[in-house]
């Protein structure tokens, strides 16, 4: 349903009113600054980022290749797994804008090389947190988990409200046994996720490491 009301909306900027059922123009003009209408591209992207989210990834790739919006045309592709054709479209991009910490790290990703997250960090300044943050679940997967604290905290120290990686850094400091940073991840996960009864769990069980029983229970 809300995907039927968002292509009504569309419509309007291409729709040829009459004033039947729309109103005259009169009157459309009289409250035109009463509500912040977006402009329509940036309309038609929360179209495509619904689609997407429902499932509907070929028509979201649709309509960004329409916008011209190519990192979000790379995501889908990677979502459909059109490995090549995302790697063709990110190289193609990297020719015409450069090599920007956001397209190595799609590169990165679809290539699973590691080298080019490492490059998209120098890049950035040692500021783009999602380089490191790839970085962090590379090593993650790898196993290396003290890696991974070093990369996570990086990312962290530079975008600390992103409740996954607080996460992942709990996960990582309970592998290595390292109580203390594990409490204080968890700590952060459920303070912006009261919800997420994994995070509890984890930070229960670094505060058993710690003996702190009763705070555990």
């Amino acid at each position: 349903r809300s995907m039927a009301q968002l292509e009504s909306l569309d419509t309007f900027f291409t729709q040829k009113l009459d004033g039947s059922t729309t109103g005259s123009l009169a009157e459309r003009l009289s409250v035109a600054f009463a509500v912040p209408f977006p402009p329509r591209w940036s309309f038609q992207r929360e179209v495509a980022m619904l689609f997407g989210k429902s499932g509907l990834v070929k028509s979201a790739t649709e309509i960004f290749e329409r916008l011209q919006m190519w990192e979000d045309v790379i995501d889908c592709h990677r979502l459909m797994g059109n490995v090549d054709v995302a790697e063709r479209i990110i190289r193609s991009r990297m020719e015409k804008v450069g090599r920007t910490p956001r397209l190595l790290c799609v590169l990165g990703d679809v290539t699973r090389d590691s080298s080019f997250f490492e490059e998209a960090w120098v890049t950035s300044g040692r500021r783009y947190a999602r380089a490191k943050r790839s970085l962090g679940r590379t090593a993650v997967e790898s196993g290396d988990y003290q890696k991974a604290i070093g990369h996570y905290s990086e990312a962290l120290s530079i975008n600390p409200l992103y409740t996954e990686s607080w996460f992942t850094l709990a996960h990582a400091a309970i592998s290595v046994e390292n109580w203390k940073l594990a409490a204080k991840a968890a700590t952060r996960v459920v303070q912006q996720d009261p919800e997420n009864g994994e995070a509890w769990n984890n930070l229960g069980q670094a505060l058993l490491g710690q003996d702190k029983i009763q705070e555990a229970l």
